[in-house]
């Protein structure tokens, strides 16, 4: 009878565990708090803004130049290589990211000559935990952006949010 009984406990409390889990994609359970498993180093591995995957390349068509040798289209393209998000345990926040950029200059006022370069942004901020873990909270330039967590693992991180009017979908690892 005993042994029916801790079964049943055991049933019980699985079922209960599971069905709390804090985050939409898990875990169940984890033994280290959301604190502990935020802070580190992650880089990107996918992300969609606004439905379109960040790593694409991007193509702006700016103005159109007038010089005295007639008039010239701008265009740059830039593609996302990396992008690096640290936190440290300090409530300290750094975004790290790298683009490969092509565009073009001017030789001598009109010749145009292309330039192909890495790019590298960096900027530093602080960053907390919100609504029982469940949101994460980035203070950065003034603005306050919040992200949903949709899963948050040792080693990978989903989050979900809207900032600047646009819609982020963006996955870490370590």
């Amino acid at each position: 009878m005993k042994k029916k009984l801790v079964k049943f406990l055991l049933i019980i409390i699985s079922i209960a565990v599971v069905s709390c889990k804090k985050y939409d994609e898990g875990p169940a359970i984890s033994f280290r708090s959301a604190k502990a498993r935020v802070e580190g180093d992650w880089t990107l591995v996918s992300g969609t803004i606004d439905g379109v995957n960040v790593f694409n390349k991007q193509t702006l068509t700016g103005s159109t130049y007038s010089l005295t040798c007639g008039t010239v289209n701008y265009t740059e393209e830039s593609k996302l290589k990396k992008w690096r998000w640290i936190f440290l345990d300090n409530g300290k926040f750094k975004s790290e990211n790298t683009y490969f950029e092509k565009n073009f200059s001017y030789l001598n006022g009109c010749t145009p000559m292309y330039n192909e370069e890495e790019s590298f942004w960096q900027y530093e901020e602080e960053w907390k935990l919100e609504d029982n873990n469940k949101k994460l909270v980035i203070n950065a330039d003034g603005e306050t952006i919040k992200f949903n967590i949709i899963e948050l693992r040792n080693k990978s991180i989903h989050l979900k949010g809207t900032f600047d009017g646009s819609n982020y979908d963006l996955k870490f690892e370590q």
